[in-house]
């Protein structure tokens, strides 16, 4: 929720924003645990992508993945032997924060 007078210098910020951090981008069964300490829990998601990656590597049994993964940090994509991610961009304005698709 906006707060006019705590929250003015933060509208229009735009910044990445890893999917799990955003609200209602992930399902309910990938949330981590309430209780896990707030410093733990990009592990969380890193660990869940981990394995994303590597089902889909083993399972396939190719050097490549050819179509991204959509993970809890962002999307996926193996280049030279290489996992990158990409992830999302968020803007914080009056009605708190949304995703967006930036303008480069």
């Amino acid at each position: 929720m906006f707060q006019e007078n705590l929250d003015r210098d933060l509208a229009r910020v735009e910044f990445c924003a890893m999917p799990w951090t955003m609200e209602g981008q992930l399902p309910i069964e990938l949330q981590p645990n309430v209780d896990l300490h707030p410093a733990l829990r990009n592990f969380y998601a890193l660990g869940y992508d981990t394995f994303l990656a590597y089902r889909e590597l083993l399972g396939l049994r190719r050097a490549s993945m050819q179509t991204p993964i959509f993970g809890a940090t962002g999307i996926l994509t193996l280049s030279n032997g290489h996992i990158k991610r990409r992830t999302g961009w968020a803007k914080f304005d009056s009605s708190g924060v949304s995703t967006i698709s930036p303008e480069y």
